[in-house]
């Protein structure tokens, strides 16, 4: 026992700053650093392989479903932004006077028409037949708009350009109870990139008659809502050319699904496409341009109406 007055004193070789060296280990029971053996080197590649063909099938699923929509919408824009000759031949199908819920229609019409277009102005819309034959020529210095049923002929000098043709989503101008739409307003903004508020995959399911129509094979089927637009356009476009096949709209009581049968973009279009000659016999009218005419055929189409009554 050490009395509380006594000096513990350290042993000398810690007084001089030095201490013992610690025993050596055994080479068996010594911490080695940690290597990957070969073992690991052959299976660390099919781990991460494993790991990602779990992670990365929903992240990229999740990202095509979100910004997919705009991406496809895009490379259709720019197929047919970049074209400088385009030739469409399609049929529209109407259902007039949707019931309840947008269910069976009342009246269907069903209207051929084929279209063209050339950089920078001339352009022709040839739709329907017989007396509801509604035909738009452009030919890059005169214009012309035809209606059968009214046997009239409006002329107008040709715009210097043309807006970028789209695929007409709303359909040819034909004669229909709204009157004879401007041709040009057909062709202008229809799928404007700029004006799209919502893009998604699928048709939505509350919506019964876009829900039954059937969509062509190999194609992306995006429902699209506009700014200023009434309704909500499904395009089905092909996933291989990204070029539009379908598109259907929907409004209140109207239904309108047009069927590009072809659609060719190319660099050149005979003249011969956009010639026009007026039917013996039928004068064309001067107007100042093509709006105008839509609306003097519009009114004289309501005239017919009303005395028809």
């Amino acid at each position: 026992m050490v009395d509380d007055e006594d000096e513990i004193v350290a042993p000398a070789s810690e007084r001089d700053g030095w201490k013992l060296p610690a025993p050596e280990l055994p080479e068996d029971r010594r911490l080695k650093p940690w290597r990957p053996g070969l073992r690991f080197a052959r299976q660390w590649p099919v781990l991460l392989g494993l790991l990602l063909a779990i992670v990365l099938p929903p992240l990229i699923w999740v990202g095509w479903m979100h910004f997919g929509p705009r991406l496809l919408l895009g490379q259709m824009a720019h197929k047919y932004a970049s074209a400088r000759a385009l030739e469409i031949t399609a049929t529209m199908r109407e259902d007039l006077g949707l019931g309840g819920d947008n269910g069976p229609a009342r009246y269907r019409r069903t209207v051929p028409f084929s279209l063209g277009y050339a950089a920078p102005n001339r352009y022709y819309c040839r739709a329907g037949e017989g007396s509801g034959r509604v035909v738009t020529v452009i030919d890059g210095e005169v214009a012309f708009m035809a209606v059968a049923r009214l046997s009239a002929v409006y002329r107008c000098a040709a715009p210097k350009r043309l807006p970028r043709v789209w695929p007409p989503l709303v359909g040819p101008p034909t004669v229909g109870a709204g009157g004879v739409a401007d041709p040009l307003a057909l062709v202008a903004g229809e799928a404007d990139r700029a004006g799209v508020t919502r893009a998604r995959f699928g048709v939505d399911p509350h919506q019964e008659w876009l829900r039954g129509i059937a969509g062509p094979p190999g194609a992306w089927a995006l429902s699209v809502e506009q700014a200023g637009r009434e309704g909500t356009v499904v395009l089905w476009i092909d996933r291989h050319t990204h070029l539009l096949r379908q598109a259907a709209v929907e409004t209140e009581y109207i239904g309108r699904v047009i069927t590009y049968e072809t659609t060719a973009l190319s660099a050149f279009l005979p003249p011969e496409d956009f010639h026009y000659v007026p039917p013996p016999g039928l004068r064309p009218i001067a107007v100042p341009d093509l709006a105008t005419a839509s609306a003097a055929l519009s009114a004289r189409l309501a005239a017919q109406i009303r005395e028809s009554r």
